[in-house]
């Protein structure tokens, strides 16, 4: 299912209960069992008689919304001659155009606490930099990640490198005068299951400050 759930779980342990954080490896205390889940995200939890050092409980408050960013292609994949090939120079980003691009922006902060950052929706991956720092890889939804204090200054660069699927290259290219042997027997469904990849970049990004509670 690629829509996004939310549902409220009842667990008939008396236990301890702790989130396991499977990319970060940490453990947040078990205090609300209301979980909203996205198409291929999980949940991991674990209960138990121990009792685990676990991550800051925190409120998040918008303060910032970036939708002005200087892009910047640095490569592109096109079919030509039967063939894909990529090339770094003379990109335009348009419908066809799958590959990758630099999303630049710039942001002040003054606050004492991590920013929690959410790309919105992204097509497809997404790689967060800031202040030249890496901060996170992001390959589906929630496109969302903290950036810690210690990473942030008053004034900040916020780079995002975009990729998108081979779909747009492929739906938007052309074939003309080229055999169907060529392009094999699966060509005319997968063709159609390509059009539901399109797209690329992102529009906005929203800022939270957050506060430990």
């Amino acid at each position: 299912n690629a829509e996004e759930i939310t549902a409220k779980i009842e667990f008939f342990e008396n236990k301890n209960g702790y989130i396991l954080h499977c990319d970060d490896a940490g453990v947040e205390k078990l205090t609300d069992t209301k979980f909203r889940l996205f198409g291929g995200e999980a949940v991991a939890v674990l209960f138990t008689d121990k009792i685990f050092d676990t991550k800051a409980q925190f409120n998040s408050k918008e303060y910032k919304v970036l939708s002005e960013f200087d892009v910047t292609p640095v490569l592109q994949t096109e079919f030509v001659n039967q063939s894909m090939r990529q090339k770094t120079d003379n990109i335009i980003i348009d419908e066809r155009f799958s590959g990758l691009a630099s999303f630049t922006s710039y942001f002040e902060y003054d606050g004492d606490g991590d920013i929690l950052i959410d790309l919105g929706e992204v097509c497809y991956y997404a790689a967060i930099k800031v202040n030249g720092q890496l901060i996170k890889k992001l390959v589906m939804k929630p496109y969302t990640a903290i950036i810690e204090r210690e990473y942030l200054k008053k004034d900040n660069v916020l780079e995002i490198t975009v990729a998108n699927t081979l779909a747009n290259a492929l739906v938007f290219a052309d074939y003309e005068g080229v055999p169907k042997t060529a392009l094999g027997s699966y060509h005319e469904k997968t063709f159609e299951l390509e059009k539901e990849s399109l797209g690329f970049g992102i529009k906005e990004v929203k800022l939270f400050k957050t506060e430990i509670i």
